[in-house]
């Protein structure tokens, strides 16, 4: 018959293994930002978005404070909870996109796709 007995000693040097909880999956929403300065968002069926106009706070300190106030208090409960900075997960400026960008992009992409057919017919 054994017995089993662990001294404080033991249980002293035994490291404890956190428990880490599973990683949940993130919810992917597309904000688009048309020239036009139109906006849309897409998101899956049971995602809310809701899309807001921040006042301008006519350049001082204290006037965007007062603008941040104001669009605080008049959004509903569920989106107030959620406007603060520890929940922004992007900040950014929507990029023009010019028809001259354009021409260039698919520029460029044609010259890589030259280059590497190129490379291809050398290699044979």
């Amino acid at each position: 018959m054994s017995h089993h007995t662990s001294s404080p000693t033991h249980a002293a040097t035994a490291t404890a293994v956190p428990i880490v909880p599973p990683r949940q999956a993130r919810e992917k929403v597309l904000i688009v930002a048309h020239a036009d300065c139109w906006i849309e968002a897409f998101a899956e069926h049971h995602v809310d978005v809701r899309l807001e106009t921040m006042p301008y706070g006519c350049g001082s300190v204290e006037g965007e404070l007062m603008a941040e106030e104001w669009f605080e208090r008049q959004l509903s409960r569920p989106f107030r909870n959620i406007f603060c900075p520890g929940l922004r997960t992007t900040l950014g400026k929507p990029l023009s996109a010019l028809p001259s960008d354009i021409a260039k992009r698919e520029y460029d992409l044609a010259l890589l796709r030259g280059i590497q057919q190129a490379t291809k017919e050398g290699t044979r």
